[in-house]
């Protein structure tokens, strides 16, 4: 289990002057990377080793630890996406831990710059040290960012937890008009965020056409505003989710989202929010809430699943009257759309099948026809 723990450091006047050369020229020395790793089509970390650690240690100054753990963080960037040049316009500080960084009794961190070790202050809050003083976590990664100010971006992990032992299920759908229905009949609305990203669209088409320094400085600090609203909201609708199947001893099943934008069609003036909505985001807060409490996570195909009658299981597309009516044309049951769509999340996680009965009974069946030949 790991968990990102971003910490605000407190330098001196010096120590602020090490930090932003050492930060330029990582920066300098990552976009170095980046560019001979494109020309030559050469993504690999061991082989850009042999191509720029030299480089980086002559041209650019860096330590032997920053000049490798600049190369792995450009080969990992490339690891995800070799579809264009990257290029990092925001310099980045990698760190490997404990060779280039440690943390010194919660209180400093000792970072290594190019003006040698520097012991700089932390300003913690109790988010961070709820992780921090907890000895089970262990530092795993570790970078140094500047926006403003500076920042310490932690890797923590630990082992799992055990899952707790649980008999029942709480189903979620995901949706955009209602981001989360739970099978309980919880529902989290999600009209605040479709006007909250109608807002800030509008804000940045009319910041881009007045095209003044004014409006490029309020752009830039609008710059992520609405990803940190998305983010925010659903932090806490997962938490509510997650705190639910704790204090009900239930597992989570969630909807498996892969090729939804392919499997779902919309009208033409509801693209723009489908496409932007953070589908997947608030199934990975929910998995990893739910993986640090110990409550299984089970992902189940959602096809049909707001077509299907949870009462008597008659599924048909006019069973769906409206976005948010069901009435079932062959018992009459009538229920809200998405919480119907919940409980069949459920009624789906315990008739599938189990990979692992199946796998064996495929392996016995192979087993039976080699001994007949």
């Amino acid at each position: 289990m790991k968990a990102t723990v971003k910490c605000k450091l407190s330098p001196t006047r010096e120590q602020v002057e090490a930090l932003d050369e050492t930060l330029t020229r990582c920066g300098e020395a990552m976009n170095y990377i980046s560019q001979l790793a494109w020309e030559k089509s050469c993504f690999n970390r061991v082989a850009l080793h042999h191509y720029t650690y030299r480089e980086l240690r002559d041209r650019f100054g860096l330590t032997a630890q920053i000049a490798v753990s600049v190369r792995d963080k450009v080969a990992a960037t490339y690891k995800a996406d070799k579809s264009k040049q990257h290029i990092f316009k925001h310099p980045v500080l990698p760190l490997d831990p404990p060779r280039s960084f440690r943390l010194v009794n919660t209180t400093f961190a000792s970072i290594s710059t190019l003006r040698g070790r520097q012991k700089i202050g932390l300003v913690l809050g109790e988010y961070q040290l709820k992780y921090l003083g907890d000895k089970s976590w262990k530092v795993c990664g570790s970078e140094v960012t500047k926006n403003g100010e500076y920042y310490l971006h932690l890797v923590l992990e630990k082992e799992d937890p055990p899952d707790q032992e649980t008999n029942e299920l709480l189903g979620v759908d995901l949706g955009i008009k209602k981001l989360a229905v739970t099978s309980d009949g919880d529902s989290f609305a999600g009209e605040g965020v479709e006007r909250t990203r109608a807002y800030y669209n509008g804000l940045r088409a009319r910041l881009q056409k007045a095209g003044t320094l004014s409006a490029k400085r309020h752009l830039r600090r609008l710059s992520g505003a609405e990803k940190r609203f998305k983010s925010g909201v659903n932090h806490l609708i997962s938490r509510r989710i997650v705190d639910k199947a704790v204090e009900t001893f239930r597992g989570i099943v969630l909807e498996d989202l892969k090729g939804i934008h392919n499997r779902t069609k919309v009208r033409r003036s509801q693209n723009e929010s489908h496409s932007k909505w953070a589908f997947d985001q608030l199934r990975q807060y929910i998995s990893y809430k739910a993986k640090m409490a110990g409550i299984p996570v089970l992902f189940v195909d959602p096809r049909h699943s707001s077509q299907r009658c949870s009462s008597c299981g008659h599924t048909a597309r006019g069973n769906r009257k409206n976005q948010s009516e069901f009435s079932c044309r062959a018992c009459g049951f009538t229920l809200n759309a998405d919480h119907n769509a919940a409980l069949n999340l459920v009624w789906v996680a315990v008739n599938q099948p189990i990979v692992s009965d199946v796998a064996l009974l495929q392996c016995q069946r192979q087993a039976t026809d080699f001994n007949r030949w």
